[in-house]
């Protein structure tokens, strides 16, 4: 929902999609207008939409291996941001969200580590993957001084951008974050993927 119906519902104490469910309707009413009917029905989770078949992907990734083994924390931190620019872009362009993230680490001795987290409502944002990565990477970093042959980033858990469970109000930031990461999509779409970079 917008602000100003946020602000509305939430002057009516209505801040869960439960209390919006069981709202009187007169209060509903004068909040939602003509669109009440829609939105209980929306609230109960019927959805008259047409209902698209699943994608097939389960999973989007980025990995790259290095001709020399990389110690240097800076630079493993620009590749994993390339990487989380790179899945999140691909995550948007085929309406996705993810709702788990995972950093695949090889060391110079080919042993394979893996970290992961999962997040309490999936994404697509690049700010909110890159945050995550970047907590997961630096943690790994205090306790392990080896040397990395392969970095590599992805989202599983996918969901359809559309579909499933949603927050009633949106997330502090979200809109704010999607039309920077659209018009990024954008300048990349049109002049290259490496057209323009994130700063850390």
């Amino acid at each position: 929902v917008g602000k100003v119906t946020e602000k509305a519902l939430k002057s009516k104490g209505i801040n869960t999609i439960g209390q919006l469910r069981k709202a009187p309707a007169d209060i509903l009413q004068s909040i939602f207008g003509d669109q009440t009917p829609h939105m209980l029905r929306l609230a109960q989770g019927v959805d008259n939409r047409e209902v698209e078949s699943s994608k097939e992907a389960k999973s989007i990734s980025s990995e790259q291996t290095f001709a020399t083994d990389i110690t240097d924390k800076n630079i493993l931190l620009n590749v994993l941001l390339n990487q989380v620019e790179d899945v999140a872009q691909r995550l948007r362009t085929n309406d996705f969200k993810a709702r788990t993230i995972t950093l695949k680490l090889r060391y110079d001795d080919f042993r394979t580590v893996t970290r992961s987290n999962t997040f309490d409502h999936p994404t697509n944002t690049t700010k909110t993957l890159w945050q995550e990565a970047e907590a997961i990477f630096l943690k790994w970093h205090k306790k392990s001084s080896g040397a990395l042959r392969l970095l590599g980033f992805g989202a599983s858990g996918l969901q359809e951008a559309g579909s499933g469970q949603h927050q009633l109000f949106s997330e502090p930031d979200h809109d704010k974050q999607k039309r920077l990461d659209e018009a990024f999509d954008r300048i990349r779409e049109k002049f290259g993927h490496d057209a323009l970079r994130r700063g850390k």
